[in-house]
Order: C-alpha cells, then sequence, then structure tokens
C-alpha cells in the first residue's frame, strides 16, 4: 500500500465553516484528520484502484462545533473545556471535512480570535449586553385587587423567541432568546420558579393564596436562553442565560365583606 500526505494550508473564514484553500489539492483521499490552522488529508492506494477524490480544487471545508460538556434541558450549561498545547485555557471543538467527523480540536480564546473564529463565550458576552423585552405579567382578579386566602391566577403572555442580529467580527450573527424559566414574586416573601408561563382563568395553573390584607408588589422575572449561528450556519448553543427582571405590579387583598340583600 503506497501511503501519501498532502498539506494543505491557508485560511478562509465562511459563515460558520472555516474553509481552508489548497494550491495543490490532493488527488485521492480516504481518511482525513483536521487541525486548526492546518488540515492533513492522509490518502491511500489499494494496488492500481484509486479512491475517490475527496478534495476540490478549492480544498475542503472545515467545519467547527463547540462540544458540550453539560446539557441544561436543549440549551449548553458549560462546553467542554481543555488546555491547548500552549498550555492556555479553551474549548473542544468537534471538527468536519467536507461533512464528514474528523475527530475534534482543543483551540484557545486567542488562538480562535486569531483566526477570526466567533466563540460561544463572545456570544453570550453580547446576548447579555442586549436588551431583551421583559415578559407582561397578567393577574387575575383584575385591576389591583383579590381576595384574602384565594385562587390568585397568575400568567405571562411572554412566551415567543425573540431575535436579534449583531456583528462579531466583521461578521452577521444571529442570536435567538426563548424564555426557558419564570420566576414569580408574590409580593409577600414567597416566589416560585417555573418553566412554565401560567394559563389564563380557568386553567389556574399558577396560583397563590394571600393570607392577610395588604399591598403587595407581585413581581416576575424572565431567564431567556439561547442559540445562534454565524451567517446562514448550523444553530449553536449560547453557553448561558440572561434574566431580565420585570417592574412590579401593585396588588392589593381584601377581605370579602358578607352583605344582606332582599329578594
Amino acid at each position: 500500500m503506497i501511503r501519501r500526505v498532502a498539506s494543505i494550508r491557508g485560511l478562509i473564514l465562511a459563515a460558520s465553516s472555516i474553509v481552508l484553500a489548497n494550491p495543490s489539492p490532493a488527488s485521492a483521499a480516504c481518511q482525513s484528520s483536521a487541525t486548526f490552522l492546518e488540515i492533513t488529508a492522509t490518502c491511500s492506494n489499494a494496488g492500481s484502484a484509486a479512491l475517490p477524490t475527496a478534495t476540490g480544487a478549492q480544498g475542503p471545508t472545515v467545519t467547527l462545533y463547540p462540544m458540550c460538556a453539560v446539557k441544561v434541558g436543549p440549551v449548553c450549561g458549560r462546553n467542554l473545556a481543555c488546555t491547548t498545547a500552549a498550555g492556555k485555557p479553551g474549548i473542544f471543538y468537534s471538527v468536519t471535512v467536507n461533512g464528514e467527523p474528523s475527530g475534534r480540536r482543543c483551540i484557545g480564546e486567542a488562538e480562535a480570535n486569531g483566526a477570526g473564529v466567533i466563540t460561544p463565550g463572545q456570544v453570550l458576552e453580547a446576548m447579555r449586553r442586549l436588551d431583551w423585552p421583559a415578559s407582561p405579567l397578567v393577574i387575575q382578579p383584575p385591576d389591583g385587587l383579590t381576595l384574602v386566602n384565594f385562587d390568585t391566577n397568575f400568567y405571562t403572555t411572554g412566551t415567543d423567541p425573540v431575535t436579534r442580529v449583531v456583528t462579531l467580527l466583521g461578521q452577521r450573527v444571529t442570536i435567538e432568546a426563548t424564555p426557558s424559566e419564570y420566576r414569580w414574586g408574590f409580593g409577600d416573601g414567597e416566589a416560585l420558579a417555573t418553566t412554565e408561563p401560567g394559563a389564563a382563568y380557568p386553567a389556574l395553573t399558577i396560583t397563590h393564596n394571600y393570607l392577610r390584607t395588604g399591598t403587595y408588589s407581585a413581581s416576575l422575572d424572565t431567564t431567556y436562553s439561547g442559540r445562534y449561528r454565524v451567517g446562514t450556519g448550523a444553530w449553536q448553543d449560547v453557553p448561558g442565560t440572561v434574566t431580565i427582571e420585570g417592574a412590579p405590579e401593585s396588588l392589593r387583598a381584601i377581605e370579602a365583606q358578607p352583605k344582606l340583600v332582599g329578594y
């Protein structure tokens, strides 16, 4: 068996993939392994039968996907950490060559920035700087009045994903934030965290009983989980969340007064 190794250098970033230009492409490839700034295609021929060509005139397309260590529901809570060859902190990226899996690579922040790669940490920082809407708080009964020892109903209509577009490292990045947790403050020292937005009467999925008369400040804070993509590339999870505090709503709890009516 004859083995040939072709090194391909040159870096062009396109959307969420890295395209390595190949001035003299390998004529055949059966197995590829990718490093970050260099790709090495290992080719072999069995006898005189040439294997299919795996690289074109423009070279292979290498795509880097940040790897997740801990999933929190549908979102990556923490990327898979590693130490680079230079001894710096980094994260593991899953590497594909022309759409085929080709192992993983530990890439540090400085190395990624130097090559124009947008990292999940940069997107999280951008997401936390953006203005996301607070979820509207709806209380039933309406008009800021309820009864003591009564199932006061709480819900929100803020459930839809919200999209923002930013420019990072000269590239268009779309960030989509979706409410993933709601924290209900009832103003009497009690609070409740849910993944559900509640529902209008008569569903009564999120209720609270006030034990004493008085005026209370109810509130709703919303935690957003996110995903992003660079250009028209694949969607990736944002490794973190953003919490937006809602404005307090005044609510007065009173006792029902019995009345004698004629009939």
